[in-house]
């Protein structure tokens, strides 16, 4: 129950294709919602109120025009107490945000052009909200592009970013009810038809919109637009869509019967179409192996959600991912939600010293080294849920990065595993789902003060890989053990192989992977573990079918 205005009530109704019941008392209006479920599982629905909403709640009764405040060659910047409004394009060599800079939801493709931006300490980027997105509108987006390079570099950061420093980054996006789905029939090559397991519609998928489907032969995921929507219909024909380019191969969908038994090993679409485009200036990008960068540092919040981010990332410089949360401790205002990441040189999303974040429903295309990543070993009770990692070809992904060879590639990189792990998919990478013995100190600041691989797990279930080079699942060399640890993860007690009384020091009962299903890798399982249970595990057509070397 909330106490709202009318304006509020109009765009409730439209971010859910399940019935909503609406009551009005007096000035109370109650919303009931169903529960968003994804492929038979409960999962987080789409919130409608933003879990940072309050932070970012001032008096906003007095704005001023954002694109006329600055000259395009000035470093720009918004003071404390000022309220800016972008309505209209706005191009500056770097910005500063210290007051409030809103995005004016009803402003037809404006854009940004900036070679950086900094929301510093206080400071607020608001661009959309819980109740009126971008997008929500027809026909608006909101587009910010970094330049390759600025005139005024900034004394810390230097240029192509767009961070903050202990403030505060909220972009709300139109939401899709769903981000992927899967084949519902085999589609063949040469076909410009695809047969969905949900549909079209009611995901919230449009004509136009750019879609990727994975591999399920070891060969190439490729990249369409949607030029037609087929409904369902009673004659149990499946909904669909008409792409513009033909398929390059055959493509599995639906289930397989493999031996009496019905698995389905089919191909994830996923949508890459978002309101929201954070994007850079590309012309060396595939050459210099440099995007731009985002990230929140200093107890700050970032809340991104239904946003897309292109041509980002700097390889082989620590900390320029495209999505970043470093440092952050516990912040459970923190969310990655229902993003696409398409075309990074280095990580697409990364947990770096964070703690209790929301990583969900993400789509990630080409993020090249790691698709999603955690990085010290020292990060906690993470959830990481729902996420479609996808490399086009492995070798497009399969690079050396930060000191790691291009063995050490993987969908989601993992450095410990108190994290949770739900229902993930990662299709066309070097390895799959990989949790890394390669620091059994951890790295960075947790350097010296972790033992990964003797984290107990976190609730790892329902995760997919398919059509990896190496390993889908890798558990390389794990031994979870009863570690006790501060809230920022860092150990007190409990690496070592036996207590001080002489007892095995092993989790009791063993960390578990559940419900896990690999299917055309070349490998699948661990390098050295022990106290790990795999329940209910199933490989099908993996060139080994578990390998476990030592235990």
């Amino acid at each position: 129950r909330a106490q709202i205005t009318s304006h509020v009530a109009v765009p409730l109704l439209m971010f859910s294709s399940r019935p909503l019941l609406l009551l009005m008392h007096s000035h109370v209006l109650v919303v009931f919602l169903p529960l968003l479920v994804l492929d038979g599982h409960p999962a987080r629905a789409i919130s409608l109120v933003s879990r940072s909403e309050s932070k970012l709640s001032a008096n906003l009764s007095v704005w001023k025009d954002a694109s006329s405040q600055c000259s395009e060659e000035e470093v720009c910047i918004c003071p404390p107490g000022e309220r800016w409004l972008l309505s209209s394009n706005m191009t500056v060599d770097g910005l500063k945000i210290q007051g409030v800079l809103k995005w004016d939801e009803r402003a037809p493709k404006a854009v940004l052009r900036v070679g950086w931006l900094l929301v510093e300490e206080g400071g607020e980027l608001k661009i959309g909200s819980a109740d009126r997105p971008i997008g929500f509108h027809p026909s608006i987006q909101a587009t910010i592009v970094i330049k390759q390079a600025a005139s005024n570099k900034h004394p810390v950061f230097g240029d192509r970013f767009l961070n903050g420093n202990g403030g505060a980054i909220q972009m709300f996006g139109k939401p899709l009810y769903r981000t992927w789905t899967l084949l519902s029939r085999p589609a063949v090559k040469g076909s410009y038809e695809l047969s969905l397991k949900h549909d079209p519609f009611g995901m919230g998928w449009n004509i136009g919109d750019e879609v990727g489907i994975a591999t399920t032969s070891r060969g190439e995921s490729t990249r369409h637009r949607i030029v037609a929507i087929r409904p369902g219909t009673a004659e149990s024909e499946m909904p669909g869509i008409i792409l513009d380019t033909p398929l390059m191969s055959d493509h599995m969908g639906g289930f397989t019967e493999v031996e009496g038994y019905l698995f389905e090993a089919a191909a994830e679409v996923v949508n890459l179409q978002r309101s929201i485009v954070i994007t850079g200036e590309h012309d060396d990008f595939y050459d210099d192996l440099e995007g731009f960068s985002t990230a929140m540092l200093d107890n700050g919040i970032m809340d991104v959600r239904y946003t897309r981010l292109e041509y980002c990332g700097r390889r082989d410089i620590k900390g320029k991912y495209c999505f970043h949360f470093h440092q952050l401790g516990k912040c459970p205002d923190c969310v990655l939600q229902g993003n696409a990441v398409v075309d990074s040189q280095q990580v697409g999303i990364a947990v770096h010293g964070s703690h209790q974040t929301l990583i969900d429903q993400n789509t990630l295309w080409d993020a090249r080294a790691a698709g999603i990543y955690t990085e010290d070993g020292n990060e906690m009770n993470n959830t990481i849920s729902y996420n479609v990692v996808i490399c086009s070809h492995w070798s497009v992904c399969t690079v050396p990065w930060l000191g790691k060879d291009e063995i050490q590639n993987a969908g989601i990189y993992l450095v410990g595993m108190t994290n949770d792990l739900l229902y993930n998919r990662v299709a066309g990478y070097e390895n799959g789902l990989y949790a890394t013995g390669f620091y059994p100190q951890g790295q960075g600041s947790a350097s010296g003060k972790v033992c990964p691989p003797f984290s107990p797990f976190g609730t790892v279930r329902g995760n997919v890989n398919h059509d990896n080079r190496r390993f889908g699942l890798y558990m390389d060399s794990q031994y979870p053990r009863n570690l006790d640890r501060d809230d920022n993860g860092f150990v007190r007690s409990g690496c070592p192989e036996f207590m001080d009384n002489g007892t095995d020091n092993g989790v009791v009962p063993a960390s578990a992977v559940e419900d896990e299903f690999d299917y055309h890798n070349m490998f699948v399982g661990v390098y050295g573990a022990g106290d790990v249970s795999f329940v209910r595990y199933i490989s099908l057509n993996n060139a080994h079918s578990f390998y476990w070397k030592a235990s």
